[in-house]
């Protein structure tokens, strides 16, 4: 996965029809490890910084994760939230280039992620404007 000329990126995936038994906890060992090998298959490498279970505002389970990915001669930070609700999976990724990565970038991207809203039909954030 590459950002191109993009100093930053959002991606968000959904995978719908996830048991209803399983939890942000049953599937974050699996996505990472699918993720990692993805990475590199394609030639990447991909290091895990640092994890962390979070509550989102309304009351949903999440993981963050920070990874350091470089592939090409490109390093790339990323910052991934992933939970699990209404049988759905969901996955939050902001990549940023790592040379205009920052305290200040990590800081705003972190906000972002935190502040998402999960209902019946849509995932939202209240921090839209927060420059990245």
């Amino acid at each position: 996965m590459t950002i191109g000329s993009n100093v930053g990126a959002l991606l968000v995936e959904v995978t719908e029809d996830i048991p209803s038994s399983l939890t942000v906890a049953d599937i974050v060992p699996v996505f990472v490890e699918g993720y990692k090998d993805s990475i590199e298959e394609e030639g990447g490498s991909i290091e895990e910084l640092d994890r962390r279970d979070e509550i989102l505002p309304n009351g949903h389970d999440a993981t963050v994760i920070d990874l350091r990915m470089e592939q090409h001669a490109t390093v790339i930070r990323q910052k991934m939230l992933l939970a699990v609700a209404n049988e759905m999976a969901y996955v939050a990724v902001v990549m940023v280039s790592d040379s205009v990565f920052t305290t200040d970038v990590d800081e705003n991207i972190e906000r972002i992620l935190l502040t998402l809203h999960i209902t019946e039909s849509a995932v939202g954030t209240e921090s839209a404007g927060v420059p990245v």
